[in-house]
C-alpha cells in the first residue's frame, strides 16, 4: 500500500513560483492565461466556495465580458478534464455549488498550505528544529508567487505571500542566531538587505551578527548607514527596538554574547503574574479561529504598538472559552506573564468593572504594594503602562462593555499582546487602535455533533440519529450544547430522543434550555443583550419575532414597524453591533434559531395583539407587493391577480430579469415560512396567491420542488375557500411544475382535474389555458396524436377571447407537434408565427423556447447557419433574463450545430456546458446530452 504522502507527491498544486500543477514530478499543461489565473483563485482559496462575482473580478477586473459567465465554465470544463486526467478518484475536485465553484483538495498537495503548515509547527519549538522547519518551509519558495499569472485583482496575496517568506525567513535568522551560526549568517544577512533595505529586523539581526563575530565597529557602521538611509529616503528614524540594541552594542553589554542555552533547573525563574482561568472544560473545534488568532504573533515585534485584538459574538457563542483556550496555549510566547480581568459588561448580576479598580488589581499582580498604588486613574494607567513596557505579556480582558471601559487598560509599548471578549463589535478600538476584530459565529454541525457525542459516551453509536437532532436543535450555539450535553451526563437513563421530544416543541425550547443560574441559560443571556438595546433596536427585535422566515432587510423591517427605511437600517446595525441578529451581506439581515425563538417569545410578551396583526399585514402586503411587481419583470403575469404599491411606499429595485430574480432568489426561503405561516394563520386567499406570484421565479430558476410544494400546499386553501378559480390556477402551476419534473403521469392527473374545474366555473380563458396544459403534458409524452387535438381546441379557444400568451405557448406546440408527426414545412410555419407571437407579448421565456425549437428543425433541414442564429439568439435571451433552462437547451443546439459542421471540439464543449446546467437542474433533458457526448467520446476512441 503507498503512504499518503507518496501519494501527495503524485499530484501538488504549486504558487510559490511559477503557477503549476505537477503530476508525478512533471508539469501538467494547463492552456491559457485565463485558466491559469482561475486555478491560482481556487488553489488560493482551497475548499472554499469562490463566487462567480468573485472570479469575473479577478479574470476580467473592471470589464467583465456579457459572455462571462459561459467563458468561467468552459475554463472550470476544462480543469475538471485535467483532474480527472491527472487525479483519478475523488481525492481533488470541482465542485459546482448554487453561487460559485469549490475546489476541494487535500492542503497536502498545496505547496502553499504545506509551507504555512511548516511555519505554523516550527512555533514554540526549541531554535534546533525551529531553524530545520523553517528553512523546509522557505525551500517550497521557488520564485516569485503567481508566476506567470498577471496579478491583477490579486495583487495583494501576492504582496502578502512575499511578507510571509520574509517573516519565516527572519524567524529562520533569529533561530540561527540562538544556535550561535551568527558567522555564517553575515554574509547571507548583507545580501537579503541589499535586496530588502528597509528591513528593520534583518538590520538588528546583521549588528547583531557582527557584533558577535567580534565585528563591533562594522555593527555601529551598519546602524549608522542604516539610520541615514531612513533618514535620506524616508525622513524617520530606526525603531525603538534597534536603537536600544545600538545603545548595547555602544556599551558593549555583555548580556549580547552568545553562550550555549542552559537547563530551566540552572536558570532563575523571576516572579511574573499567571491569572488566567482554567481552560474550559469540553472545547472542541474552533480551528480556523484559532489560526486567525495564531495569526496575530507574526510580525509583531516590529510594530510600534501592542497588538490588540477583539472576539466578539452573540451571548452563549463561546467567547470567552476560545480566547481563555488559546490564550493558554500560546502562554509560553508571553515569558513575563499574562493577566486576566472579567470586566462584566453584559453581567447580569454585577456591574460593570469600573477601569480603575482593574487597574490597581494589575498593578499589584505586577509587584507594586497596595499602599503604593496611585489614587488618580491617570496615574494607575501610566504606572501600569511603565511597569509593561519592554514586557512580553499577555492580558485577557472578558466581556467588555464597550470600547471606553477597554482603553485604559491597554499597554503602550510593542511586545505585549490585549484578547478582549464582547457582546459588542467594539469598532472604536478598531478605529482608535488598529484592534483587529475576529467576529464568531456559531459551531458548524460536525463540531456541534463532537460536543454532544463526547457527553453521550458509550451510548453515542446507539443514539447516533437523535444526538445529531439534538445537535441542530441547539443551532450550533456553545451555551445551548453545552446544556444538552450536562444533561445526558446528569440523567444517563433518559433517552437522547426524550431530549429531542422536550427541544422539537418550538414554544417550550428555551424553557427546555434554561438553568437556575442566568449566565448559563440561553433566555438569561440573550435577555440580558436585550435589555442593553436602545429603544428602537429593541422594538425591532420583537418585531423580528414575528417574521415567519430567517431573514429581514430594512425595506420589510420599515413596513412592519411603520418607520423610515434608514431609521429600520440602523436599528438592524444596532441589533447586529450587540450580535443579536447578522448582517451576513450588505442589507440582509439573519436570525439564529435560538434568537429567532427569543424574538417570538418578546413579540408575545411585549407586544399587543393589535400590534401584532399590523405588523404581520404590513409584512404581507410588502411581500405580495414586491412579488408581484418582481414576476412582471421577469415576463407577462398571465392572469388578473394585481398588488400595486400604496401612495409613499417604498420597495426594493425588482424592475429588471436580474434584479427580480435576484430578489426572488434571497426571499425564498422567507416566501416559503410566509406562506406556511398563512396557512397556520387561517389567510388562505394570501396563502394561494403567494405562489401564482412565485411561479414565473420558480419556472425561471427551474425550482420544482419548492413549485410543487408551495402549490400542493395552496390546493386545501382554495378547497376551504371555495374558490373554483383560485383551485383552476393552483392546478394549472402545480401542472408544468409536475411535468418539468418528468412526473407526468401526476401532471396529466393535474391538468384534466383543473381543466374539468374550470369547465365547471365556465371561464373560458380557464378552459384554454388548462386544454392547452393536458395537450402539453400529452407531447412531452409523445402522445403527439392526442396531444395534437388538445392544443387545437386551446387555440382556437385563446383567439377567441384574446388570450395572447395562451395562444403563442399553444402556436408553437402546435409547431413542435407537426414536426414530431413528420409535417416539417407545416412546423416551420407555425414555430415562425408563435415565435413572432411571443415578441408581441414580450414572453421572453417562451421565446427562448421557440427559437430553440425552429433551431432544432434547422439542424434537420441542414440549415445550420440559420439553425446557429436561432441557438445564438435563444441563449443570449436566455442568459440576459437568467433562465438556465434555455440556455442548456441553446448550447445543446449549438453543439448539434457544430457537430453537423464537423467540429467535434466545439461540439464536446457546449454539449459539456449544456450537460453541466442540466444536471444542475435535475431535468431528464440530461439524458439526452450524456448520449451525445458518450458518442463523442467512442469515436474519439475509435479514431
Amino acid at each position: 500500500m503507498r503512504s499518503s504522502a507518496a501519494e501527495a507527491r503524485d499530484l501538488e498544486f504549486r504558487l510559490l513560483g511559477q503557477v503549476e500543477v505537477l503530476a508525478n514530478g512533471i508539469p501538467v499543461p494547463l492552456g491559457g492565461a485565463g485558466v491559469r489565473r482561475l486555478l491560482a483563485l481556487l488553489v488560493l482559496e482551497a475548499n472554499q466556495v469562490v463566487g462567480r462575482g468573485r472570479i469575473a473580478d479577478v479574470l476580467w477586473e473592471e470589464e467583465p465580458p456579457s459572455t462571462a459567465r459561459t467563458i468561467i465554465q468552459g475554463y472550470v470544463s476544462k480543469l475538471r478534464k485535467l483532474l480527472v486526467e491527472h487525479a483519478p478518484g475523488d481525492r481533488v475536485e470541482i465542485i459546482t455549488r448554487s453561487s460559485g465553484y469549490q475546489l476541494r483538495v487535500d492542503h497536502d498537495l498545496v505547496d502553499l498550505r504545506r509551507a504555512t503548515a511548516l511555519i505554523d509547527r516550527a512555533r514554540g519549538l526549541p531554535p534546533a528544529g525551529r531553524a530545520e522547519l523553517l528553512a523546509e518551509a522557505l525551500r517550497l519558495w521557488r520564485g516569485p508567487v503567481l508566476g506567470g499569472v498577471k496579478a491583477g485583482r490579486l495583487e495583494h496575496v501576492v504582496y502578502e505571500l512575499e511578507e510571509l517568506r520574509l517573516v519565516a525567513l527572519e524567524d529562520r535568522i533569529a533561530a540561527d542566531l540562538e544556535l550561535g551560526r551568527h558567522a555564517d549568517l553575515v554574509a547571507e544577512l548583507s545580501g537579503l538587505l541589499a535586496r530588502h533595505p528597509f528591513r528593520e529586523r534583518m538590520v538588528s539581526q546583521l549588528v547583531l551578527a557582527l557584533y558577535r563575530s567580534g565585528r563591533r565597529a562594522t555593527a555601529l557602521g551598519t546602524f549608522q548607514d542604516f539610520t541615514v538611509r531612513l533618514a535620506d529616503e524616508l525622513g524617520i528614524d530606526p525603531g525603538p527596538q534597534l536603537r536600544a540594541l545600538h545603545e548595547r552594542v555602544v556599551r558593549d553589554d555583555p548580556s549580547l554574547h552568545w553562550a550555549p542555552a542552559v537547563s530551566e533547573q540552572g536558570a532563575s525563574v523571576p516572579r511574573r503574574p499567571a491569572q488566567l482561568p482554567p481552560s474550559p472544560a469540553g472545547f472542541t473545534g474552533r480551528e480556523r479561529e484559532i489560526a486567525a488568532l495564531d495569526a496575530l504573533l507574526v510580525g509583531r515585534d516590529e510594530r510600534p504598538s501592542p497588538v490588540i485584538a477583539t472576539v466578539v459574538g452573540a451571548a452563549g457563542v463561546g467567547k470567552s472559552a476560545l480566547a481563555v483556550t488559546w490564550s493558554r496555549q500560546v502562554s509560553p510566547e508571553f515569558p513575563d506573564g499574562q493577566l486576566f480581568a472579567g470586566l462584566h459588561g453584559f453581567d447580569p448580576e454585577h456591574p460593570a468593572a469600573e477601569p480603575s479598580r482593574v487597574l490597581r488589581r494589575f498593578l499589584i499582580a505586577l509587584g507594586v504594594a497596595p499602599e503604593a498604588v496611585p489614587v488618580e486613574e491617570d496615574e494607575r494607567v501610566a504606572l501600569y503602562r511603565s511597569l509593561l513596557a519592554g514586557r512580553r505579556m499577555l492580558v485577557l480582558l472578558d466581556d467588555a462593555r464597550d470600547s471606553e471601559q477597554v482603553r485604559p487598560l491597554l499597554p503602550g509599548d510593542s511586545g505585549s499582546l490585549v484578547l478582549v471578549t464582547s457582546r459588542r463589535r467594539l469598532g472604536g478600538l478598531a478605529v482608535s487602535v488598529g484592534a483587529s476584530v475576529l467576529t464568531l459565529d456559531t459551531l458548524p454541525e460536525s463540531e456541534a455533533v463532537r460536543i454532544i457525542e463526547a457527553a453521550a459516551g458509550e451510548r453515542a453509536a446507539r443514539e447516533a440519529v437523535s444526538l445529531r437532532v439534538l445537535a441542530q436543535l441547539c443551532g450550533g450555539l456553545p451555551l445551548a450544547l453545552r446544556i444538552v450535553a450536562a444533561r445526558l451526563v446528569v440523567n444517563p437513563d433518559r433517552s437522547a430522543a426524550d431530549l429531542v421530544a422536550e427541544l422539537a416543541d418550538e414554544r417550550e425550547r428555551l424553557a427546555a434550555l434554561d438553568t437556575d443560574d442566568a449566565e448559563i441559560s440561553v433566555r438569561g443571556v440573550f435577555d440580558v443583550s436585550y435589555r442593553h438595546l436602545s429603544e428602537q433596536a429593541a422594538m425591532l427585535f420583537r418585531l423580528t419575532g414575528l417574521v415567519p422566515g430567517r431573514e429581514v432587510t430594512p425595506l420589510s423591517m420599515a413596513a412592519m414597524a411603520g418607520i423610515d427605511p434608514s431609521a429600520a437600517r440602523r436599528g438592524l446595525r444596532s441589533l447586529a453591533a450587540a450580535h443579536l441578529i447578522a448582517e451576513q451581506r450588505p442589507d440582509r439581515f439573519v436570525m439564529h434559531d435560538l434568537l429567532r425563538l427569543h424574538g417570538r417569545e418578546k413579540a408575545r410578551t411585549d407586544l399587543t395583539e393589535r400590534e401584532r396583526v399590523a405588523a404581520r399585514r404590513q409584512l404581507v402586503r410588502f411581500s405580495l407587493t414586491t412579488a408581484d411587481l418582481a414576476r412582471r419583470a421577469i415576463r407577462p403575469a398571465g392572469d388578473e391577480l394585481s398588488f400595486p404599491a400604496e401612495p409613499g411606499q417604498l420597495l426594493p429595485e425588482v424592475d429588471t430579469p436580474a434584479k427580480a430574480l435576484e430578489w426572488f432568489d434571497a426571499e425564498l426561503g422567507n416566501l416559503i415560512e410566509l406562506q406556511r405561516g398563512l396557512l397556520e394563520e387561517g389567510d388562505d386567499v394570501e396563502a394561494w396567491v403567494l405562489p401564482r406570484l412565485m411561479l414565473n421565479f420558480f419556472s425561471a430558476r427551474c425550482l420544482v420542488d419548492e413549485w410543487i410544494t408551495t402549490h400542493r400546499r395552496a390546493l386545501p386553501a382554495t378547497d376551504r375557500l371555495a374558490d373554483q378559480h383560485a383551485e383552476v390556477t393552483t392546478r394549472i402551476g402545480l401542472t408544468v411544475a409536475l411535468a418539468r419534473a418528468n412526473r407526468h403521469a401526476d401532471a396529466l392527473e393535474q391538468a384534466m382535474a383543473a381543466r374539468a374545474a374550470a369547465k365547471a366555473l365556465g371561464s373560458a380563458r380557464d378552459i384554454g389555458t388548462t386544454t392547452a396544459n393536458v395537450g402539453m403534458v400529452l407531447m412531452e409524452l409523445a402522445r403527439y396524436t392526442d396531444a395534437l387535438s388538445y392544443v387545437e381546441e386551446a387555440l382556437r379557444l385563446a383567439e377567441e377571447c384574446g388570450d395572447a400568451l395562451n395562444r403563442a405557448s399553444c402556436t408553437l406546440n402546435l409547431g413542435f407537434i407537426q414536426k414530431a408527426l413528420g409535417d416539417i414545412d407545416s412546423a416551420v410555419l407555425r414555430l415562425r408565427e408563435g415565435i413572432e407571437l411571443s415578441r408581441r407579448t414580450g414572453d421572453r421565456e417562451t421565446l427562448a423556447l421557440g427559437l430553440v425549437w425552429l433551431g432544432d428543425t434547422m439542424v434537420e433541414l441542414g440549415e445550420r447557419d440559420a439553425a446557429r442564429r436561432l441557438f445564438w439568439e435563444a441563449l443570449e435571451i436566455a442568459e440576459h433574463i437568467g433562465v438556465p433552462i434555455e440556455q442548456a437547451r441553446a448550447r445543446r443546439g449549438l453543439g448539434d450545430v457544430a457537430m453537423a459542421d464537423g467540429d467535434a471540439v466545439a461540439a464536446g464543449e457546449e454539449w459539456a456546458r449544456a450537460l453541466e446546467l442540466f444536471e444542475r437542474l435535475g431535468l431528464a433533458e440530461v439524458e439526452s446530452v450524456r448520449g451525445r457526448l458518450s458518442a463523442l467520446s467512442g469515436q474519439e476512441r475509435s479514431a
